[in-house]
C-alpha cells in the first residue's frame, strides 16, 4: 500500500521536478526532526507542545502527499488541546510513526526516481 499520494505533491509544485524535489526534501526533514520533538514532548507530558508540534506538522504532510493520517493527526491535536484522552496518545503516535517510516521510504524513492530523469 502506498502511503504517499505522488499526484497531490505533483499539484502542489504545477510538476515542478525541481519544486517536488524541494518539498520532498522539506517532509524528509521534517518528519525526521518531528518524531524527535514528539518523543521529547511526549515524555514531558507537555500536551499544548505537542498539538503545536502536530499543527506545525499537518501542513507539511499533506504537501507531501501523506493525507492518509491526516484525521488521526487532527484528532491527537485535539486530544492534546483539551487534556481528553491521553493515554491512548501514545498508542497513537506509535501508528503514526509507523506510517511516518513506511512514508520515508516511499518519498526517498520518488525523489531518487526524480533524480535520474
Amino acid at each position: 500500500m502506498n502511503i504517499i499520494d505522488v499526484e497531490r505533491i505533483k499539484q502542489s509544485t504545477s510538476g515542478d521536478e525541481g519544486i517536488m524535489l524541494d518539498i520532498i526534501n522539506l517532509g524528509l526533514e521534517r518528519i525526521e526532526k518531528s518524531q524527535v520533538e514528539i518523543r521529547e514532548i511526549l515524555e514531558k507530558e507537555d500536551w499544548d507542545g505537542l498539538a503545536q508540534t502536530i499543527h506545525k506538522l499537518r501542513p507539511v504532510l499533506h504537501f507531501v502527499g501523506i493525507v492518509t493520517i491526516e484525521d488521526e493527526l487532527v484528532s491527537i491535536e485535539k486530544n492534546a488541546k483539551q487534556r481528553t484522552n491521553l493515554g491512548k496518545i501514545g498508542d497513537k503516535l506509535t501508528g503514526i510513526f509507523k506510517v511516518f517510516e513506511s512514508a520515508k521510504s516511499e518519498l526517498v524513492e520518488i525523489r531518487d526516481s526524480l533524480k535520474k530523469s
